[in-house]
């Protein structure tokens, strides 16, 4: 019984070490996104000043995203025609995180952000990856299955 009963404990201590470590790993993913909208939100009217940012994304998004933008500054043309952080061409007016799945080194964080004269809030899907230097940003997924990455992949061919 002593036997059965100690297994037990064991078992359930490991569990909860594991519940522990899982919610650590999305909190410090959804903390990333939540310091990245504080910035954005900081810095809306002139999101495409991107230095600030940086610290924010994984330089596999971050390079082609910069290029994008210097590339729209150069030419003076619109290549995104839209804002990759709210998807869409107005400004949002707030956010709020959901709660973020995944497990590892990649997690997903919903967000929720309200548009003006809008009732229903625009959702989208933050993906990040944790690396050696922690937790970044790595794409934006957007509710038609479209992304940031993939975008900026078009865009620069």
């Amino acid at each position: 019984m002593k036997r059965k009963l100690s297994t037990l404990f064991a078992l359930t201590a490991f569990l909860l070490t594991c519940f522990a470590s899982g919610a650590a790993q999305t909190s410090g993913a959804t903390q990333v996104v939540n310091a990245f909208y504080g910035w954005y939100f900081a810095n809306q009217a002139n999101w495409t000043n991107l230095s600030g940012a940086r610290q924010f994304f994984t330089p596999g998004l971050y390079t082609p995203l910069e290029k994008v933008i210097e590339q729209e500054k150069r030419e003076q043309a619109e290549i995104l025609d839209f804002n990759p952080f709210v998807d869409a061409q107005i400004e949002a007016q707030s956010y709020a995180t959901g709660t973020s799945s995944g497990n590892g080194a990649t997690v997903s964080v919903p967000v929720s952000l309200r548009f003006p004269h809008s009732k229903e809030p625009g959702i989208l899907h933050v993906i990040v990856r944790r690396g050696p230097s922690g937790w970044k940003i790595d794409n934006f997924v957007y509710p038609d299955n479209g992304n940031l990455r993939r975008t900026l992949q078009d865009a620069l061919k």
